[in-house]
């Protein structure tokens, strides 16, 4: 038995063609959130200790050196990636074990001393910790309280410290969402404040490079994260992270129209065939 051909207007394949490319744009652009760009500190040293903090505007990131720089931190332009100072407290007789930046940005908590961001000097010594080094590893910046502390309050900042909280995190400017590193890849995640589990994942590259320290963009529309090998990621929001924040996504409506359009066509072929194929009886 011959199969009959199927039969469509000119004007469906168009709208059919339209409708997939509004629908491939769809998926493209599905994720709340998108990798922006991807900058490399530069300068870094042979080997990159990964302990880092960025700036609360997301504009610097400050990273503890490693042996041939002892007590000391390197401060990077997070934009371009160059190396902006090295600075911190020279006669220190250690590594750096943790970097975390005071709320307003102007100062950095250097394993207790108070590095001073706009000066570029050691502003006063808190000794936040007053262990030895195999416990200051387990206290890094990481485990912070989110920049709670004030740099006016050594004694705040210390007690900040001992309050070791698992992770970094970074409320958004409007107390909506939270964003915190996966502990387990090299992965962002969103939360909602309300909610226990994570709105959105970001995966930021493959490998098992940790994230020492995210945080939001003053406007809350971006986030920036450091990685322990010196990538500094520049993530921006596409649309709210529900699932009702695909209406936000102009892709979306054109999907919704030119199916509609489409449904229309093949209605008004399939009418037009039946009256071809009713005239050809009679």
């Amino acid at each position: 038995m011959k199969l009959p051909r199927p039969r469509f207007s000119l004007r469906t394949l168009v709208v059919f063609l339209l409708l997939v490319t509004s629908g491939a744009g769809l998926w493209w652009h599905w994720e709340a959130w998108y990798i922006e760009r991807m900058v490399e500190l530069q300068e870094l040293p042979d080997f990159y200790f990964p302990r880092a903090a960025v700036s609360p505007d997301g504009k610097s990131v400050t990273c503890a050196m490693p042996n041939s720089d002892i007590g000391r931190a390197g401060v990077w332009d997070a934009a371009s990636g160059k190396r902006i100072a090295l600075s911190g407290y020279p006669e220190a007789s250690f590594i750096l074990q943790s970097v975390t930046y005071s709320s307003d940005g102007g100062q950095v908590l250097l394993d207790g001393y108070v590095y001073d961001a706009r000066t570029r000097k050691v502003a006063v010594s808190c000794y936040a910790w007053t262990t030895t080094l195999d416990e200051w590893a387990e206290i890094t910046a990481s485990e912070l309280v989110g920049r709670s502390w004030d740099r006016n309050d050594p004694e705040g900042a210390r007690r900040a410290a001992e309050e070791k909280s698992i992770m970094t995190w970074c409320v958004s400017p409007d107390g909506a969402t939270e964003v915190q590193p996966n502990l387990v890849k090299p992965a962002v995640l969103v939360f909602a404040r309300s909610r226990t589990w994570p709105l959105v994942e970001v995966e930021l590259e493959e490998g098992f490079d940790r994230l020492p320290d995210v945080v939001f963009t003053p406007d809350g529309e971006g986030i920036v994260a450091v990685s322990s090998s010196g990538k500094v990621y520049h993530l921006r929001r596409r649309r709210p992270e529900w699932w009702w924040g695909i209406f936000w996504l102009w892709e979306f409506w054109l999907t919704v129209v030119f199916a509609g359009l489409f449904v229309w066509s093949v209605v008004r072929d399939r009418r037009a065939l039946r009256g071809e194929t009713d005239g050809d009886h009679e």
